[in-house]
């Protein structure tokens, strides 16, 4: 965490530093963790929300939680969250085995400067962050992040459940392109 925290700090210092009292004051305020029972337990800190870092940096594919995290687009997020998940059981992801505790510490270091008194302390609370994260698991599946035909749709236009409405065909197309091999002998004659 000590590491995420040197990495996050220098881009966001404000992050670091408790929110203050009102948009006119210098004096932070106080968040006593006593009055909430949950901060006995330890966080959830899972590879992109979904896996145990632990068995990740192993290449053991045989576990993955899906739903824990707090954002406004939990059917989309879902509906990522499980095709990776099913590619990550699958061995269908290539995972950098190397990084994955450094990746998960980043994130829940972030979750939880970004959102000091909200779910942040316990999971990845994405609330204002859930494009960012959508996009790294379209890029881990292999597929585009962005989602709007134009460049100047993709500035000006909102993201909306419909721009999703093809990743799984998109991911299916690829795998089915990837499992038969291109007889070259056929396409030369």
């Amino acid at each position: 965490m000590i590491k995420a925290s040197l990495r996050i700090e220098p881009r966001f210092p404000h992050f670091l530093v408790a929110p203050f009292t009102s948009a006119f004051s210098s004096d932070k305020l106080q968040y006593n963790p006593g009055i909430d029972d949950d901060m006995r337990y330890t966080p959830w800190r899972l590879y992109r929300g979904i896996a145990p870092p632990g068995l990740t940096s192993r290449a053991q594919h045989d576990l993955a939680f899906i739903g824990m995290f707090s954002n406004i687009a939990n059917t989309l997020r879902l509906e990522l969250q499980c095709l990776w998940a099913y590619a990550y059981l699958d061995g269908r992801i290539d995972i950098d085995r190397h990084g994955v505790f450094d990746e998960t510490a980043l994130v829940a270091r972030w979750a939880e400067a970004r959102s000091p008194f909200g779910h942040g302390r316990y999971f990845p609370d994405i609330v204002f962050d859930q494009l960012p994260y959508f996009d790294t698991l379209l890029r881990d599946l292999g597929l585009q992040s962005r989602r709007k035909q134009t460049w100047f749709r993709e500035i000006f236009e909102p993201y909306e459940q419909q721009d999703y409405r093809t990743v799984v065909p998109e991911w299916l197309a690829m795998q089915r392109r990837a499992e038969s091999p291109v007889d070259l002998k056929a396409l030369i004659a």
